[in-house]
């Protein structure tokens, strides 16, 4: 039982990096690669609540959002 108190606290300080720092699980995690607007994106993501993205035809908009949804269901577990 004295073993699983300091797994328990390295795994709320993933669950806390990953929640706070949504550049970290998309590169680290995932291993993408993004370009500094979808680096903003993601951080205005984590720091509202409605994000609405203008841009022109394969900018990577769904790229970055099929991602940022992978980091809301892990970061926000059980998430819907």
């Amino acid at each position: 039982m004295l073993t699983e108190v300091p797994q328990m606290q390295q795994s709320h300080a993933i669950v806390g990096r990953i929640r706070s720092d949504p550049l970290c699980f998309l590169g680290h995690i995932l291993g993408a690669r993004l370009y500094d607007k979808q680096q903003v994106i993601a951080d205005l993501l984590r720091d509202n609540r409605r994000v609405a993205v203008v841009g022109a035809n394969g900018t990577g908009k769904d790229f970055l959002a099929g991602r940022l949804v992978l980091w809301w269901l892990c970061a926000y577990s059980p998430a819907k």
